[in-house]
């Protein structure tokens, strides 16, 4: 359970973001097949996940926003694409 935030899809269409206050993994992202939605990677960041962005120009980095803490609030990840299996 928990409170989705934030989401974003990428550029291609395949993955849907979501950040928030998500149990213990505030950030998900999943890989929608055309029907299904599959979670794929999840992170734990220990402070609740504001706001998510997928980079439009290069589509593996995501942006993301956390609830202030100590001057980390905005990182910057690489996803590898899944393969749907």
């Amino acid at each position: 359970g928990g409170s989705v935030l934030s989401m974003d899809w990428s550029p291609s269409g395949q993955y849907l973001l979501a950040g928030g206050a998500i149990g213990t993994n505030e950030l998900v992202m999943y890989y929608w097949d055309g029907t299904t939605l599959t979670a794929t990677n999840q992170t734990a960041f220990g402070k609740d996940v504001q706001s998510v962005r997928w980079n439009k120009a290069f589509s593996n980095y995501v942006a993301v926003g956390r609830t202030p803490s100590s001057g980390n609030e905005v990182k910057v990840y690489q996803f590898l694409p899944y393969n749907g299996t």
